[in-house]
C-alpha cells in the first residue's frame, strides 16, 4: 500500500501494533472527503474530475473514497491515481472508522448516485447517503441526481431514505425537477446547481488536453452515440456528405457498449477505449459534433462547437439546455430524414457563456457556503 512506508516508520518509533493503526491513520487530516460514483464512462470521469478540480482551485485538501465501497477501474484508474488523493493511498481497505474522522466535511458527488435503481444495485447500503458517518459530520451534496424525478425513491424504502436525507446539512441537485422532487417527496429544500462538467472552462478542459495530440486529419465530424441506430447512422452519412468531412466516432467506454458499438457503426473511424484526456481532445479539436449523450451535449457547448443531439430516455437533464434560446434548436427528439437547416448554422455562445458563468459563480457560492469558507 502507499501508506507502507509511513506504516513501517511508525511501527519502528512504537514498537507496538495498536499504536501504530492508531497513529498511522489518524494523524491524517482533509479539509473534505468526495464520495464519488466511479464508473467506464467519459461524462463520469470528467464529472468528478470537474468537482474535484474546482475544490482543489479553493486551496482545500481533498480525499476521494475509492476503497470503501466503488473504487475505478479500466482505463479509468490511471486517469484517477493521476488527478486524486485517494483513500487507498492513506488507508486500508473499508476502514470507515478512520476515514470518518479524517475530516468534517464530506460531499457527495454528482452523477446519478440517488436513483433508486443504483440503490438496488448497492443493496441498499446507504453508501451514498453517507450512511457509514457518525452524526455531527458537515454532509453535503453537490450536483446528485435520482436520474429521472420518478427514480426518487422505493415507497417501501421511503422511511430509510427519508432518514438519511435528513442528515444531510445541505443538499443540492443538478436537475431543476431533481430539487423539486427532493423538496415534494422527502419535505427537504433542495438547491438546483450546475452540472460539475460545467464548474470548469473551456481553458482548463484545454489545459487538461494539452499534452493530446490527435493523429486524424483534420477538419471532422466527433460522434459520441450511447444509442447507434441505422436512423443515426444515415444522420451521419448525409451529415458528412454536406460537410465534407471525416467522421470520428468515440465508442461508449461500457466494455459490453464497446463491443456492440464497434459494429453499430457503419461509417467513419471507430475510436474505443479512449482516455479522459483524449475523450476532450477530440471535442476540442472537432468541427461539428453530433451525440446522443448528456455529457457529450455538455463538451459541445464548453467547447463552442455547432452540434446536433438527440435526446435519449433520459431527457431530465437535456432540459438544462433548454433554457438556452441559442440552443433549443440543436436538442431533437427525433432523428430527422434530412438535415435541418437550423443545426447547420453558427451559434452565438456569447449569451450562453455569460449565462453559465454566473450559473458557475452561483454553484462555487454554494460550495463555499457549505464549507463555510
Amino acid at each position: 500500500p502507499a501508506y507502507k512506508e509511513r506504516f513501517l516508520k511508525n511501527y519502528a518509533e512504537t514498537k507496538n501494533l495498536s499504536d501504530t493503526f492508531n497513529k498511522t491513520f489518524t494523524e491524517q487530516h482533509f479539509d473534505a472527503v468526495l464520495v464519488l460514483w466511479w464508473s467506464a464512462n467519459y461524462g463520469n470521469a470528467l464529472t468528478n474530475y470537474a468537482l474535484y478540480s474546482a475544490l482543489d482551485n479553493m486551496g482545500l485538501r481533498l480525499l476521494a473514497l475509492d476503497n470503501v465501497c466503488i473504487a475505478p477501474s479500466d482505463n479509468f484508474l490511471e486517469f484517477s491515481k493521476k488527478h486524486y488523493n485517494l483513500s487507498s493511498d492513506y488507508f486500508p481497505q473499508g476502514a470507515v472508522g478512520y476515514i470518518s474522522e479524517c475530516s468534517d466535511n464530506f460531499i457527495v458527488g454528482s452523477d446519478q448516485v440517488w436513483n433508486a435503481e443504483f440503490s438496488i444495485m448497492l443493496g441498499h447500503n446507504g453508501y451514498f447517503q453517507l450512511k457509514f458517518l457518525p452524526d455531527g459530520k458537515n454532509m453535503i451534496s453537490y450536483g446528485s441526481s435520482f436520474g429521472q424525478a420518478a427514480n426518487a425513491v422505493e415507497q417501501r424504502h421511503y422511511a430509510y431514505y427519508k432518514r438519511l436525507y435528513d442528515r444531510f446539512n445541505h443538499v443540492s441537485l443538478r436537475e431543476k425537477n431533481g430539487a423539486d422532487a427532493m423538496k415534494t417527496v422527502f419535505g427537504i429544500d433542495a438547491e438546483y446547481v450546475l452540472d460539475p462538467v460545467f464548474l470548469l472552462t473551456k481553458k482548463e478542459y484545454g489545459e487538461l488536453s494539452k499534452d493530446v495530440i490527435i493523429p486524424e486529419k483534420k477538419p471532422y465530424i466527433l460522434t459520441y452515440i450511447i444509442n447507434p441506430s441505422p436512423k443515426k447512422n444515415e444522420y451521419l452519412r448525409k451529415l458528412s456528405e454536406k460537410l465534407g468531412m471525416e467522421i470520428i466516432n468515440i465508442l461508449d467506454a461500457e466494455p459490453v457498449r464497446t463491443e456492440q458499438n464497434m459494429t453499430a457503426f457503419d461509417i467513419g473511424i471507430k475510436k474505443p477505449k479512449l482516455s479522459p484526456e483524449e475523450f476532450a481532445a477530440y471535442f476540442r479539436d472537432c468541427d461539428y459534433v453530433v451525440t446522443d449523450s448528456y455529457h457529450g451535449t455538455c463538451f459541445s457547448v464548453i467547447f463552442e462547437k455547432k452540434f446536433t443531439a438527440f435526446v435519449n430516455r433520459q431527457s431530465d437533464r437535456f432540459r438544462t439546455f433548454l433554457e438556452f434560446e441559442e440552443l433549443k434548436s440543436r436538442i431533437l427528439g427525433t432523428v430527422p430524414e434530412e438535415i435541418p437547416a437550423e443545426v447547420m448554422a453558427e451559434i452565438n455562445y456569447t449569451p450562453v457563456n455569460a449565462k453559465l458563468e454566473k450559473m458557475r459563480e452561483d454553484s462555487i457560492a454554494y460550495l463555499r457556503k457549505a464549507l463555510k469558507l
